[in-house]
């Protein structure tokens, strides 16, 4: 049953167990892609961080995948990236705030159909998650600065996930309603 909320990918006249199949196949497609762009791609930042394009698939993540599954590959994407980079510190942060911004993104997205109603939401999460957790750690005018570069990252995250969507849209990528 196809329709134009979030949802799954289409997978056709599979049964259940291939259904699944396909499910875990996407999801963990999503943690791969996820990881890559935000472990390989990364753009220094001083004094010792990096910004990065990852959030251009975990804000889709939510949308294609539904809340629990995109909110599992943003988290599990972002957190292994900062694992293999040696951020561990960052880990808990990360996985709360992607797992928060696919989730808010596919919410939103189920109500409006516009990726970019979701854009100040997201900001604010990613935004605040890693303020708190700078602030934590290091302190306040450290937060400040990180704060700064989330907002870049953030906002550049917006602009390729809306990029990413159009092309979903142009190669047609069917969706089916599905409560996973």
């Amino acid at each position: 049953m196809q329709n134009n909320k979030p949802g799954v990918y289409d997978v056709g006249e599979f049964g259940m167990k291939e259904k699944n199949t396909v499910y875990l196949m996407y999801t963990s497609l999503y943690i791969a892609l996820i990881f890559v762009l935000t472990f390989l791609i990364k753009i220094p930042v001083p004094p010792g961080g990096y910004i990065h394009p990852g959030d251009a698939l975990v804000i889709p993540a939510g949308i294609i995948l539904g809340k629990k599954k995109g909110m599992f590959a943003g988290a599990c994407g972002g957190a292994l990236a900062d694992f293999m980079g040696g951020f561990y510190m960052y880990i808990p942060a990360t996985i709360i705030s992607k797992a928060l911004m696919a989730a808010v993104t596919c919410i939103i997205y189920k109500k409006t159909e516009k990726i970019i109603f979701a854009a100040v939401p997201v900001i604010i999460i990613n935004c605040g998650i890693y303020f708190i957790a700078d602030y934590i750690m290091f302190g306040r005018n450290y937060g400040i600065y990180d704060c700064i570069m989330n907002l870049v990252q953030t906002g550049v995250g917006i602009i390729l996930a809306v990029a990413v969507m159009r092309i979903f849209k142009r190669i047609n990528l069917k969706k089916e309603e599905y409560e996973g």
